[in-house]
């Protein structure tokens, strides 16, 4: 799968978390909220790389694509 497809997926992930989360912001600080969101979101991708059989090609990203 290319780039612009994870790109877009998580894209998607994070708008749809984005969307669900809204009710929880009463509870929870904003920081908070978008620190789950987006860990939420490494977890669905990473499933997704899992599922696709691609995982050896998160050995050769560079060190500043994990940090970025």
């Amino acid at each position: 799968m290319s780039g612009v497809v994870w790109a877009a997926t998580a894209g998607l992930v994070f708008g749809l978390f984005q969307s669900v989360n809204r009710a929880s912001l009463v509870e929870l600080d904003v920081y908070e909220s978008t620190f789950i969101q987006l860990l939420v979101s490494l977890l669905v991708l990473f499933a997704f790389v899992l599922g696709s059989g691609e995982i050896g090609r998160l050995a050769r990203v560079p060190a500043d694509g994990y940090l970025y």
